[in-house]
This record gives C-alpha cells, structure tokens and sequence, in this order.
C-alpha cells in the first residue's frame, strides 16, 4: 500500500470520527444559543477564520477574480451544501442520536454520490452496476438497528423508488406506506 494512499485513508477515518462530536457539540451551542442555525453560524466562522488562517500561512493569497471569471457559477455553491449538512447533523442528532444521525448520512452521501457518479454530473460517468446497488444496499439496515426502529430507511427508500415511477396522474400506493412518508420518519 502506497504511503500518500495510507496516509488519505487515515486522514479521512479521523475526519469522519470527529463528525458525530462535532453534530453533538454544535447541537448543544444551538440550545443554549436557541437554534441550531445559530451554532451552524458559530461553527462556520470559526471554521472559515482556522481555514483562513491556515490557507494564507500556507499558499499566501489566492487570486480570486480570475477563478471567479473562469468557473463556473455552481462550483461557488460547496458552502451552501456544507450549510446544508451543518444544519441537518446538529438538527437530527437530537432525535437520532450520533450513531443514528452518522448512518442516516452515510446512507444519503452513498444515495447522493451513486447518483453523482452514474450521471457523470461533475465528472466521467461511472456505470450503474448491481455491485454498486449492492453495496449501497447494505447501509440502510444498519440505519434501521442503530436507531432501532423498524424498516424507517427501508420505508423510506420505498418511498423514494415508488415516487421515481409515480405516474404524473396519480400516486402509486406502497403497502403498508403512509400517505406521507414523513408521518413515519
């Protein structure tokens, strides 16, 4: 195993450990603070101020009117998703729990980047394949056993697949469904 490889892996596992700390802390700053939003505000600035800090020690000033006219408008958007994800991990690790809240995630990041992958979005198209289904498949139990609740992902990805094939006429009922999802979630 090459060294850099390791090294990426080991970087990764420790960023992902600190992510349930992080949702729990942020969760207890936005009660005291009122709302959650409020602890995503805190967290962000001081996120922005060490990255600040670190990027100019580092690489000194990038030049951003010339990125600024060379890329395109969406790549600007990373911050509104993290602002995304920030609100919803310190939002539902109240509810979930941190090992809840880190399965329900992982289960979407695998949902968010199969469906990335196979339309090529942002890069070269990787196929759609059974392993890949598969594989993804395997997390929505462990979302189930965490929490301990019963079939509320599978529910859930029943209710994702059946609205694709929904019919613009009518709905497509699912045994057993709600006619809301979110009357179960």
């Amino acid at each position: 195993m090459k060294k850099a490889y390791l090294i990426a892996v080991l970087i990764c596992l420790a960023g992902g450990a600190v992510l349930p700390l992080q949702a729990m802390l942020n969760a207890k700053l936005g009660r005291s603070l009122g709302a959650p939003t409020w602890a995503g505000v805190v967290s962000a600035t001081l996120s922005a101020l060490l990255l600040l800090g670190v990027s100019l020690a580092s690489s000194g000033l990038p030049s951003f009117a010339q990125s600024a006219r060379q890329l395109p408008a969406g790549v600007w958007m990373g911050g509104l998703l993290g602002a995304l994800y920030m609100f919803a991990a310190i939002y539902c690790v109240r509810t979930l729990g941190a090992a809840g809240m880190v399965s329900c995630t992982l289960l979407g990041q695998l949902l968010g980047a199969l469906a990335l992958d196979s339309s090529g979005l942002l890069s070269a198209p990787v196929g759609l394949t059974w392993q890949r289904l598969a594989g993804c498949s395997l997390t929505v139990q462990p979302c189930n056993q965490v929490r301990g609740d019963d079939l509320v992902a599978v529910r859930l990805i029943q209710y994702l697949m059946a609205s694709s094939a929904v019919d613009t006429r009518r709905k497509v009922a699912i045994s057993g469904m709600p006619h809301s999802a979110a009357d179960n979630i």
